[in-house]
């Protein structure tokens, strides 16, 4: 299994994949209200939309129950 210093390093990865993907999303964000605040919404609506999609296919995957 995952020692202690790899389970930090592994963290630490997740970590940093997060940090980028929030700067990432707030750049796409700061584009569409500069061009317009209605596009921001439906930038935020989709990216909603699809997390929710992505966990529910991620929930099925992981149920215990079956459903």
């Amino acid at each position: 299994m995952y020692t202690k210093v790899s389970r930090a390093a592994t963290l630490s990865i997740y970590s940093m994949v997060m940090n980028l993907g929030s700067v990432l999303t707030n750049l796409m964000f700061g584009k569409c209200a500069d061009i317009s605040v209605s596009y921001a919404f439906i930038l935020g609506s989709v990216f909603s939309i699809t997390g929710l999609v992505l966990f529910r296919q991620w929930n099925k995957r992981n149920s215990y129950d079956g459903k």
